[in-house]
């Protein structure tokens, strides 16, 4: 059995905070910009936007860096 590193554990859990914030995100921005009529409540939606566009390239970035050392 091997031994977990501190590294990896820590990529995992980038990995895991990211990709709950990104299906998050995806899941309430439209809501917030399309159905509310308040601008401060839209602001919010385009944050969440931003926080998807931000954790989908995280995750995006580290999947294709780990396939390409690990795999290839």
């Amino acid at each position: 059995m091997q031994k977990l590193n501190s590294k990896f554990i820590f990529k995992s859990l980038i990995l895991i905070v990211s990709g709950t914030l990104c299906c998050f995100s995806l899941m309430i921005f439209p809501f917030l910009i399309l159905e509310q009529n308040d601008n401060a409540t839209q602001t919010l939606g385009y944050y969440y936007f931003g926080i998807f566009i931000v954790t989908s390239f995280v995750l995006y970035f580290m999947t294709t860096k780990y396939v390409k050392n690990n795999v290839a």
